[in-house]
């Protein structure tokens, strides 16, 4: 009564779905599940349309500026993600040390108009120069899977 089963859905048409067109057959196989007096509230937390953020770089803003994209990206990623720089002993025990920006200055797009980056110049530039921020919806995952339970 209370274990439930898990049940994944493959997309194997070689990517000739959109994600709604797999999240309409997902919904229809629930509902068809749900029609069997054997199994009860059949769901997926699978979404099509969860909240996200889509960042453009203009690659040729930033080879005016003379700023190496890998380092544009570096920089974006360690400020708003985090990223692993070394490790040091203390009182005989390891620890790792990563980066990132406090959560005050990572908890909007808007923060990325904060960060600098260093040009091959030596130059700081406002990663907002070269970065353009679009709210938009997607998959929660970048993956083809629905998990149902």
């Amino acid at each position: 009564m209370t274990g439930g089963f898990e049940f994944q859905l493959q997309d194997r048409t070689n990517g000739h779905l959109s994600i709604d067109q797999f999240l309409a057959i997902a919904q229809q196989l629930i509902a068809k599940a749900n029609q069997n007096p054997a199994l009860r509230q059949v769901f997926t937390q699978f979404t099509a349309s969860t909240p996200q953020y889509e960042i453009n770089i203009d690659r040729a803003r930033l080879e005016a500026l003379d700023v190496d994209f890998s380092q544009a990206m570096n920089t974006l990623g360690a400020y708003m993600g985090g990223q692993y720089v070394n490790d040091f002993t203390f009182s005989q025990r390891s620890y790792r040390v990563y980066i990132q920006a406090d959560e005050q200055f990572r908890n909007s797009p808007d923060n990325i108009g904060q960060i600098n980056v260093r040009s091959r110049g030596g130059n700081l530039v406002l990663l907002n120069e070269v970065a353009k921020v679009t709210p938009i919806t997607g998959p929660q995952t970048k993956g083809t899977e629905v998990p149902c339970s």
